[in-house]
């Protein structure tokens, strides 16, 4: 049986894109702290890893853990979502 992917090839090059944009908005937030520092904000970010910009990551906090980076990865998913979305109604942060 032949692989179906080279009929899909547009569909893989667009996943591929959101994966490389949502790759790069977990990076940012893992790395970067928010302008925000009022922690109850959508915006506010506090980043758990240093960037030494050299693709080298050191940890900020001694006691890393999943969730924390979960929690990094949940908020890029947001701010995907956002990028496709051009109202910032309560009804779109739903899907």
């Amino acid at each position: 049986m032949a692989c179906n992917c080279r009929h899909s090839k547009r569909e893989i090059e667009t996943m591929r894109r959101t994966i490389a944009v949502l790759r790069e908005l977990f990076i940012k937030r893992m790395t970067e702290d928010s302008v925000n520092r009022d922690k109850r904000s959508r915006a506010f970010n506090q980043a758990i890893f240093s960037d030494y910009g050299n693709g080298e990551y050191q940890q900020c906090f001694n006691g890393t853990n999943m969730e924390m980076v979960l929690y990094c990865f949940d908020n890029a998913e947001k701010d995907l979502r956002d990028t496709y979305c051009d109202q910032r109604k309560p009804s779109c942060t739903k899907i």
